[in-house]
């Protein structure tokens, strides 16, 4: 088990413990699409039970119990954010008890600097709700974004996730309502479907669209802690292959090879480095839509597709605020990224993804008004707030 992966069960856990001593009705699903959240989270549980016959080596029931059972805790926060007084509880939590901590561990190095990302990964969150924060709190977060780019330059992924949600952010001071609302229904779209049709393309040889950077492998080259980093190098092509070979070895496109399968990799020939530690194949996979596919195959990614879509339709269509329309925007980004990276593990920024599915899917939280909503916002980033004005906001705003 990974220190990111460790970090996020405790996180979760502690979360959950929060809410039950706070009395909050976590088991109460406030969202739509009930059964889709509940089928996904059926599937994954049937994919443990299959795997569970199908491991047979340490390294298998290593990676199945360290690795793939703590993601089944990944739905319960749709639950969470569909819960609009959990929310304020979880969001307190992670700023005053999960970001201390990540700064703790960043400066102990424990799991190396890299891990950071991840440590703060609830950011994207916060960051898409910084629009109706107090002014010394949004320079306090943009300050965090600083650190967690400069700690590792070289975390292509990061980078590309604050940009989007700056970019998201931007948008939402500079559009009116109306155009917003157009704008992010189209990028909406393009998001779901564009990965669709390059991973098509890209199959039948017609476009590679991870070789495109090679035309400008020597504007996005630089220099980093003496070594030579180039932002546009190609990474997943050679992943995309070994998987969808073993996907079509075993003609198990419809359930996977479970989530305990082993299969061969070309890296063991390119790179020796990897040949003692991948000569015998190896489990998961770094392209969160791969390990969908590998695990439980093409229902698994078509469940995740439907909590995306929808949840990203319902955010931006039938929202009364620009921050859940800005949620459901970055939720529909966060499954065109699913076709690079963002592996489906037990970490912070899979726990906050999750919970702002849930946000997307919450009727209460999408019918508040942009002052509903700020007033909301200010009180989840409140650290002491008397009961008197706390039950005086709740009257007012969410009766």
């Amino acid at each position: 088990m990974t220190t990111a992966t460790l970090i996020g069960l405790i996180i979760a856990i502690c979360s959950f413990i929060l809410l039950f001593v706070a009395r909050h009705q976590i088991y109460a699903v406030f969202v739509r699409h009930k059964k889709l959240v509940k089928y996904f989270f059926l599937y994954g549980v049937l994919v443990f039970i299959y795997s569970f016959f199908i491991a047979g080596s340490y390294g298998q029931w290593r990676y199945l119990f360290t690795v793939y059972l703590p993601t089944l805790i990944l739905p319960f926060f749709i639950i969470i954010g569909g819960n609009k007084d959990a929310v304020q509880v979880v969001i307190r939590f992670l700023l005053y008890v999960g970001l201390p901590l990540s700064v703790i561990l960043y400066f102990s190095e424990i799991g190396g600097m890299n891990d950071f990302s991840h440590y703060v990964g609830f950011l994207y969150l916060f960051l898409l709700l910084s629009p109706f924060l107090l002014p010394f709190k949004r320079v306090f977060l943009y300050a965090l974004i600083l650190v967690s780019v400069l700690s590792n330059i070289d975390n292509r992924s990061n980078i590309l996730n604050f940009s989007v949600v700056l970019l998201v952010i931007l948008a939402v001071h500079l559009f009116e309502r109306k155009t917003l609302r157009r704008t992010f229904g189209f990028l909406r779209a393009f998001f779901l479907f564009a990965p669709l049709v390059l991973l098509l393309l890209g199959i039948s040889g017609l476009f590679n669209v991870f070789k495109f950077g090679d035309t400008f492998s020597e504007v996005f080259s630089f220099s980093y802690k003496e070594n030579e980093t180039l932002l546009t190098r190609d990474t997943r092509t050679g992943i995309f292959k070994d998987a969808l070979s073993a996907i079509d070895d075993r003609d198990a496109y419809l359930f996977g090879i479970s989530a305990a399968g082993v299969y061969k990799t070309e890296l063991v020939d390119v790179n020796d480095d990897y040949f003692d530690s991948l000569k015998g194949g190896r489990m998961g996979n770094e392209v969160g839509i791969l390990e969908y596919l590998l695990r439980g195959g093409l229902i698994y990614v078509v469940l995740t597709f439907l909590l995306y879509f929808y949840a990203s339709g319902l955010a931006i269509r039938r929202s009364n605020n620009i921050i859940c329309m800005a949620i459901g925007v970055f939720i529909a980004f966060r499954w065109f990224f699913l076709f690079i990276e963002s592996q489906p593990t037990l970490n912070l920024v899979n726990l906050a993804d999750f919970m702002m599915i849930g946000i997307c899917l919450s009727p209460a939280l999408r019918t508040m008004n942009d002052k509903e909503i700020r007033i909301f916002i200010r009180q989840a980033f409140r650290f002491n707030m008397s009961k008197k004005r706390s039950r005086r906001l709740v009257t007012e705003n969410f009766q």
